[in-house]
């Protein structure tokens, strides 16, 4: 029975751990995702960025007067790129602030799985450690044997038959006469009844 409890102690453990495993991999997997939709934007900001500058370089002559309309441009694409660069940053916040949101339930099954379970494991392990011990008492006598456990069920069948109810009785076996005699509250009342 032992066996039993300890196999089934086990079951439970490697289904805890698949479902705890399953939970973390659906949570790495919504982070990995939402990392990624950032790090396209930033890099989609970059690329902006970059072209943005480039076209500038190229347009720009080497005059005087160029230089001065190079630097307007150069500042007005300046404000341009802090406005993107700001909107992508609110952009990634947004995103984190989802991600966190989708994240909150599967921390908390996370959290509920890994404190209700190692106490019914506890408990689980403990019973298996402690096995039961059942002991038999027979007595033998001329070729017959006498279960004391049977004894004491048919004691406590035939005191409820007769509508006896005490709170002391006393058996003695007499396995030569094949009779059970009993004794209520120290000599109150007295039967028998057969083995």
């Amino acid at each position: 029975m032992a066996e039993v409890k300890k196999t089934e102690t086990a079951a439970a453990k490697e289904e805890d751990k698949k479902t705890i495993a399953a939970v973390k991999e659906n949570a790495e997997k919504a982070i990995g995702e939402a990392a990624g939709k950032a790090k396209e934007t930033a890099d989609a900001v970059k690329k902006s960025v970059d072209t943005a500058v480039k076209s500038v370089k190229k347009a720009a002559p080497k005059t005087r007067a160029r230089k001065t309309e190079k630097k307007a441009a150069n500042e007005s694409l300046a404000k341009k790129t802090v406005e993107k660069i700001e909107q992508a940053e609110k952009k990634v916040e947004a995103m984190k602030e989802e991600i966190k949101k989708e994240a909150a339930p599967v921390k908390e099954e996370i959290k509920k799985a890994a404190e209700k379970k190692p106490v019914g494991r506890k408990a689980a392990v403990k019973k298996a450690e402690e096995p039961k011990r059942e002991i038999t008492a027979v007595l033998q006598y001329m070729g017959r044997e006498f279960s004391f456990n049977e004894i004491l069920k048919k004691a406590d069948t035939v005191l409820d038959r007769e509508g006896r109810t005490a709170a002391d009785v006393k058996l003695y076996v007499k396995p030569e006469d094949g009779r059970v005699y009993y004794v209520i509250n120290d000599g109150e009342d007295i039967g028998s009844f057969e083995m």
